[in-house]
């Protein structure tokens, strides 16, 4: 009888997400038709999740896993190959097992996904779709909300407080944003350029309900729309970070990177835990503080030398945001 003695998955390629658990802390990305755990702490290989688990028909298939989206707080996996969606979760009492969750059946290839607080979004070749979460004979099934048409959507995601869903089109030059509980389309915000990647600022005080979109176009330029005073629900451009403001002139003429926003929840625990540290009052540990104190917004370009140029915005939470700063 042969045991598993060591496992060597592939490199993550453009998708990769984290779930943390009580005991552990993961890494997850898609490689053909599974998914890929592998712990944080020291990248070991924790387990597969194969896709033919939910869909045992998908065991010859040769399509591949390209989307994939977590619910940090129900603690549930999802993932997509082709017209089918797997959602995965850890047992309640032990967290190294792992079972299917709830399945669902589209009649068009999936484009994208989000999944945040039970409530799913699928985008599809037609349109995109607001699911549901509920128990039908004690088991947990996804009731079809809402849906709008819409030419393959790139992207959908909640925000952080699911009452507002953004998606775009890779065929358009505009963001939509949707009434989650509705479906009622409530703003579009045109952009200059195709679109790349947009995500709502996750709030680190959780009394907040601001809504605030990043946006990244074509020419990786980032763009940040905070609402108006006078009308909560409705966003206006208030700063842009173009690929000139993290570099040179001349490394921006070389190829250019993606800029990405880290988490700011994992940046807070990140610089309390390095001041803790720290006993002598240094450079470092000034700016540390200034980043802690100021609640700086942190955004990452990572150049093709691997150089990594960090640049922040401070006063976002400030009302009105007229002192907005970038250093």
């Amino acid at each position: 009888m042969l045991d598993l003695v060591k496992a060597y998955p592939g490199p993550p390629g453009d998708v990769l997400e984290y779930l943390e658990l009580t005991q552990d802390t993961f890494l997850i990305y898609p490689a053909a038709d599974s998914l890929i755990l592998l712990r944080a702490q020291d990248l070991s290989f924790f387990r597969s999740l194969s896709f033919w688990e939910a869909f045992p028909s998908s065991f010859e298939d040769r399509q591949v896993i390209k989307h994939i989206t977590i619910d940090a707080g129900h603690k549930l996996v999802a993932a997509s190959l082709g017209h089918l969606v797997a959602i995965w979760s850890p047992s309640a009492a032990r967290e190294d097992f792992w079972t299917v969750h709830s399945s669902v059946n589209l009649p068009h290839q999936v484009t994208c996904l989000d999944l945040k607080g039970g409530i799913l979004s699928v985008g599809t070749e037609k349109g995109i779709s607001v699911y549901t979460l509920s128990l039908q004979d004690h088991l947990p099934a996804w009731t079809r909300k809402w849906t709008s048409r819409l030419c393959s959507p790139a992207q959908v995601t909640f925000s952080p407080s699911l009452t507002h869903l953004a998606t775009f089109s890779p065929v358009e030059k505009t963001v939509r944003i949707f009434s989650t509980a509705m479906g009622r389309q409530i703003q579009n915000i045109p952009h200059p350029r195709p679109l790349r990647k947009i995500g709502w600022r996750a709030p680190i005080d959780s009394t907040r309900d601001d809504l605030i979109l990043y946006t990244v176009t074509w020419d990786f330029a980032l763009r940040i729309f905070l609402p108006v005073l006078d009308s909560p629900n409705h966003l206006q451009l208030h700063t842009t970070l173009d690929a000139s403001s993290f570099t040179s002139s001349s490394q921006t003429e070389e190829k250019t990177t993606m800029v990405f926003w880290p988490d700011r929840r994992m940046i807070q625990h990140a610089v309390a835990r390095e001041l803790s540290k720290l006993h002598d009052e240094d450079s470092q540990s000034k700016r540390l503080k200034e980043i802690e104190d100021g609640a700086w917004d942190l955004f990452v370009r990572i150049l093709v030398d691997r150089t990594m140029i960090i640049r922040a915005i401070a006063n976002i939470d400030r009302r009105p945001p007229t002192l907005l700063k970038q250093f």
